[in-house]
């Protein structure tokens, strides 16, 4: 896509500037887009990929698509770097994970009971908020 809207130095364009480039290469887009998809479907048949995420079939139709692009297996890596950077969101925003990732951090295994784990926290700066659960629902 780089060969059909070059990025300048001054970065892309914006306003009027951008739609008047995009207008003009409306045909040219188009056409790559039809060629792609033309690779898609000749390819489509033959993906038998390995493993398959969530949304399997989406995964598939760009994987039949991607060497149209780019070498194969470039979709699934850019989809796992992707899927693991959404889970390392996730637990860095939530703080019970987080002292959960720590804990687990200098061990394989832990056992015991959510309670047994409040009186000598991990980290008593994220858990100092921890409260009872029974007294959250009481207070509504």
């Amino acid at each position: 896509m780089s060969a059909i809207c070059p990025l300048s130095r001054e970065g892309p364009p914006r306003g009027r500037r951008a739609m008047g480039q995009v207008e003009g290469e409306r045909p040219r887009i188009f056409g790559v887009l039809l060629d792609v998809i033309s690779h898609g479907l000749r390819r489509a048949p033959d993906i038998r990929p390995n493993k398959l995420p969530r949304m399997a079939d989406f995964a598939k139709w760009a994987m039949a698509c991607e060497t149209a692009l780019w070498r194969a297996g470039t979709f699934q890596k850019a989809y796992d770097a992707n899927q693991g950077e959404a889970v390392e969101v996730l637990i860095e925003g939530d703080q019970v994970a987080t002292a959960i990732k720590k804990l687990m951090s200098t061990r394989i295994e832990w056992e015991g009971t959510a309670t047994a784990l409040i009186p000598n926290p991990i980290d008593q700066n994220s858990c100092a908020h921890w409260r009872n659960p029974m007294d959250m629902m009481r207070q509504g």
